[in-house]
């Protein structure tokens, strides 16, 4: 009987505490302007890399106007459906090698999945060399490392040295993180 009633209050202990333990869902903000996430980030990562030459840095963040967000490279070079989201933000390194930091807020769940998949379609051709950019060796470690990234409304893909892109990220989810 002894046996039975510990070993009964062992499982209990082991149940309560994995209930306790179960990670709490992460609640994301809705309203932050896509321009406000990339700049907030980046700021902080300029300050300790010189390396990466970012095509909105040549403008020059107070001559650039609200509806700048680099639609071009996003309809055009991504095959986005710029209708799934009504806020994005993209800055790529303008040809100076294969850098690119971009933050979406999507229009509904499914416009999550759809950008979502985009985004990872887009770096698969880039991987695969389809859009004939002829990286360099150190170019395609990148690519290999690049990924996408969901916080709640928002999709973010990073194509940048790998250490960089886990700063990157954590910074993107730390900013979003309801408190």
């Amino acid at each position: 009987m002894k046996k039975i009633l510990s070993i009964t209050l062992i499982i209990i202990t082991l149940l309560v505490t994995l209930i306790s333990c179960t990670q709490q869902e992460v609640t994301y903000k809705t309203d932050v302007k896509t321009f406000n996430i990339y700049s907030t980030v980046t700021k902080l990562l300029k300050n300790n890399k010189d390396t990466y030459v970012y095509g909105a840095e040549n403008l020059g963040f107070e001559d650039l106007d609200d509806i700048y967000q680099g639609t071009s490279h996003v309809k055009y070079n991504i095959g986005m459906n710029t209708e799934w989201t009504n806020d994005y933000f993209v800055e790529t390194s303008g040809g100076n090698g294969c850098f690119e930091y971009g933050v979406f807020k999507a229009t509904s769940k499914e416009a999550v999945e759809s950008i979502k998949a985009k985004l990872e379609e887009y770096i698969t051709r880039l991987q695969n060399d389809e859009l004939g950019l002829s990286y360099s060796p150190d170019d395609k470690l990148i690519l290999d490392k690049a990924s996408v990234a969901v916080y709640g409304e928002y999709v973010v893909y990073v194509i940048v040295p790998e250490a960089d892109s886990a700063t990157i990220l954590a910074r993107t989810e730390n900013l979003l993180t309801q408190e």
